[in-house]
This record gives C-alpha cells, structure tokens and sequence, in this order.
C-alpha cells in the first residue's frame, strides 16, 4: 500500500510503501507427504479458502521437502485443500485463532492415472488426503 508521506509544515514530500499485515492474520506451515510411505511430495498446490465462494484465498506450493507456507491467513474458520496430478485431492476444515500460527501435515494417497482410466470412478470411492494438525501456536507479541 502506498502512504503519503509530508513534512513537518504538512508538504507531501513523497510516498513510501508500507506492507500491512492482515489484523489477527496468522499462518498454515506443513508437509505433505505420500500415503502410504511417508515420502514428502513437491509441486502439490496448497490452498486456503476462506468465505463465502471462496472470497479469501491463499496459496502456496511444496518444496522438495514437502513443506510449504501459506501467510497472512485471516482468523476464522477456513478449507484448507491440496491438489496434484499424482495424487488424490482434497482437504480438511481448519480453524485459526487470530495470530496463531499452525502447523498441519498432509498425508495424500496416490493415486494411478492408468488405472483410474480403465476403471472409471474407481478415485472416487478413494480415501481423501487427511490433514491432521501437529501443533498450534502463537508468535512471541502475538
């Protein structure tokens, strides 16, 4: 956002930009994993969805590691879905006290794309990915 910026006499004398976090804003940290074996997964789209159709969204996506983080993530009541080629999507509710952070793994069940052509609608009777928090916490001056 850019903010005017006067002098004493009350001059513009030029702009500055300043970033505004989000009031209460707080952060989704985690890994995704491979289910079964535990194997972190790269390029999985991680989404937080906020509001009616979706009006708040935040998103990210894994690094080699598995892990990604998704900021400035409003207090409240939020869909938290993740998406991959290799994999089956979904995603969990998940709730966020203002300015706490979270930490969640996701565990993603793999599905094969040869298979599901033969078998039609066989993905669907799949498990989802299951999102289970690992630990809730908030920054120190948070």
């Amino acid at each position: 956002m850019a903010w005017g910026v006067d002098d004493h006499q009350g001059r513009r004398v030029g702009t500055a930009d300043v970033a505004i976090p989000l009031l209460g804003s707080g952060a989704v940290r985690g890994r995704v994993v491979e289910e079964p074996g535990g194997v972190p997964v790269e390029g999985v789209q991680v989404e937080v969805v906020t509001g009616q159709e979706g009006s708040v969204r935040r998103v990210a996506e894994t690094d080699p590691d598995g892990r990604f983080v998704v900021e400035d993530v409003p207090a409240g009541r939020h869909y938290l879905a993740v998406s991959h080629a290799r994999y089956r999507a979904g995603g969990d509710s998940l709730a966020i006290g203002g300015g706490e952070d979270v930490e969640v793994e996701v565990a993603m069940p793999v599905i094969d794309a040869a298979l599901d052509r033969l078998l039609p609608g066989l993905a669907a009777d799949l498990p989802g990915p299951s999102v289970e928090v690992i630990r809730r916490e908030r920054p120190p001056g948070g």
